[in-house]
C-alpha cells in the first residue's frame, strides 16, 4: 500500500513537471506506456488463472499434508497402512502444481519481454519522431549527425 501511494505520488510529480515544461508530452508518454500496461494486466490475468486452476489441487495437497502430519489423523493412517498411498498422492499433486507453475512462469516471462520490447519501440519511435520534427535538417546529410544548436527547442515549446 505504501509503495503504491509512493508510486502514484511520483507519477503525479512527473506529470505536473511535464505539464509545465511541455504539456503535449503527457499524452505521448501515456501512449508509450500502453504496451507495458497491457503486459502487466495480461501477466496478472495469467497468475489469476493459475491460482484458479490450482485451487482444487492446493486444497487436496493441504488436506493430504494435514493427514500425514497432524497427530490425530496419523494414528488412523498408520493403523490402515495408508501412508505410502497418501505420500504418493501428495507427490503427484505437487508435481502437477509445479508443472503448471512452470508453464505460467514461462507465459509471464514472454508477456514481460514483449511488453518491454513494445515500450522500448514506442519510446524510441516517439523520440525519433520528436527529433525528426524538431531537427529536420539533422537527417538530410549523407552522414547524419545531430547538432542540438541547429535544432529549434525551448522550454516553452516554440
Amino acid at each position: 500500500m505504501v509503495g503504491t501511494i509512493g508510486s502514484l505520488a511520483s507519477i503525479g510529480g512527473i506529470v505536473v513537471a511535464l505539464l509545465t515544461i511541455q504539456p503535449w508530452l503527457v499524452p505521448l508518454l501515456f501512449l508509450a506506456g500502453l504496451p507495458l500496461l497491457i503486459g502487466v494486466v495480461r501477466a496478472g490475468q495469467a497468475m489469476f488463472g493459475f491460482h484458479l486452476r490450482m485451487t482444487t489441487v492446493a486444497r487436496a495437497r493441504g488436506y493430504l499434508y494435514r493427514l500425514l502430519t497432524a497427530k490425530d489423523p496419523a494414528k488412523e493412517v498408520r493403523a490402515f497402512g495408508l501412508a505410502a498411498y497418501f505420500t504418493t498422492r501428495h507427490t503427484v499433486l505437487y508435481d502437477q502444481h509445479m508443472a503448471e507453475l512452470r508453464k505460467t512462469t514461462r507465459k509471464r516471462f514472454r508477456i514481460a519481454v514483449m511488453s518491454t520490447v513494445g515500450l522500448s519501440l514506442a519510446l524510441g519511435g516517439g523520440l525519433a519522431g520528436l527529433l525528426a520534427w524538431r531537427c529536420p535538417d539533422a537527417w538530410r546529410s549523407p552522414r547524419p549527425r545531430l547538432r542540438l544548436r541547429r535544432c529549434s527547442y525551448s522550454a516553452s515549446g516554440s
